[in-house]
This record gives structure tokens, C-alpha cells and sequence, in this order.
């Protein structure tokens, strides 16, 4: 029997973060949220609009009024209860994965991190209609630079998420279940 746990997925803009934490958390029956997905709900009730930029000084704001309240809420938007096991997408921050560990303690926390050949990501950025310099420029706000820096070097699982979905799923599954019933 696998343990709950909080699995959280941090990667640069375009590597599949929703994507993939949407098909673990399928595969493990566990619900599903993301800060991404939080911060365009809340965009749109203050009539923000969801443009990149938009989103991430509301969530730069968030952070700034009360991270821990910020993460609350986060799981709170999936009907999270303590104990229960929970996926998130889009841990940015160093601060906010150990905020969530406070939050959730005794319950592990676990971090992967997607990587992405800049090839595939440069087509997935394209398809989404926004061009690398862009990609570039919010890459450089407060929001995401931990994401190229710290947070790879301090995942506890790492994965190329160019492979088939499907694989990519049932290799990160995998290692929940191994790590988690040990």
C-alpha cells in the first residue's frame, strides 16, 4: 500500500507540467492542483485577465501577503484534506516547496522535475503562440528563476519528459509507489 503524499512537479514554462501531473494523478487516483491553475481562477474573479505577466505578479503578490495562505489555498481549490495524498503542478519556488512541507508535515513531500529538450520545448512555446525571447523574458521574473536553478538540483526525482506520455506516467507512478512503500 502506497502512503499519501503531496508529489509536487516543477519545470520550466512548456515542459508539460499539467500534462503529466494530470496523468500521475490519474494514475494514482489522487486529486490534482496546480498554482497555475489557482492563479487564472483568481485572475478571472478580479477581472485580472490570464496573461503571463498578470499571473505571475498576482502570484508574486500572493507570496509577498502570506506564502503559507498562498499554498492553502492551492490545495484547498482540489478539496485537500490533511492525510490525504495530493498532486500539485508548478512549484517555483524553494520557499514554497518547504512552506508546503510545514503545512502538510508528517506527510512527505516529494519534487520532481521535468526536463525537456530545448528543441521540443522551443515547439511546444511555438504552438502556444509565444516565441522563445519571450519565453525568456518571463523566464527572468521573480517567479521563475528558481525553476533553472535551485529546484533541479534539489528534486528527488528527475525525468525527460519527452518520451510518450504514457511512459513518462508509468515511470514517475513507479517510483512514487517504490519510494513511498519503503
Amino acid at each position: 500500500m502506497t502512503k499519501a503524499a503531496v508529489i509536487a512537479f516543477s519545470a520550466r514554462i512548456a515542459s508539460g507540467k499539467s500534462t503529466v501531473s494530470a496523468a500521475v494523478a490519474e494514475g494514482l487516483g489522487w486529486p490534482r492542483a496546480g498554482f497555475g491553475d489557482y492563479l487564472r481562477g483568481l485572475a478571472a474573479i478580479r477581472g485580472l485577465g490570464g496573461a503571463r505577466e498578470t499571473l505571475q505578479e498576482l502570484g508574486a503578490s500572493l507570496i509577498r501577503d502570506s506564502l503559507e495562505q498562498f499554498c492553502l489555498s492551492v490545495l484547498n481549490s482540489a478539496g485537500w484534506e490533511p492525510g490525504e495524498g495530493i498532486v500539485l503542478d508548478g512549484i517555483r519556488h524553494v520557499q514554497t516547496l518547504n512552506t508546503l512541507r510545514n503545512i502538510v508535515a508528517p506527510m512527505p513531500v516529494l519534487l520532481i522535475y521535468l526536463d525537456v529538450p530545448e528543441v521540443l520545448r522551443g515547439e511546444r512555446l511555438r504552438e502556444r503562440g509565444i516565441s522563445e525571447s519571450v519565453a525568456e523574458l518571463h523566464e527572468r521574473h521573480s517567479t521563475e528563476r528558481q525553476v533553472m536553478d535551485a529546484l533541479p538540483s534539489i528534486a528527488d526525482f528527475r525525468i525527460d519528459a519527452s518520451a510518450p506520455l504514457i511512459s513518462v506516467q508509468a515511470e514517475i507512478v513507479a517510483w512514487i509507489h517504490a519510494t513511498l512503500s519503503e
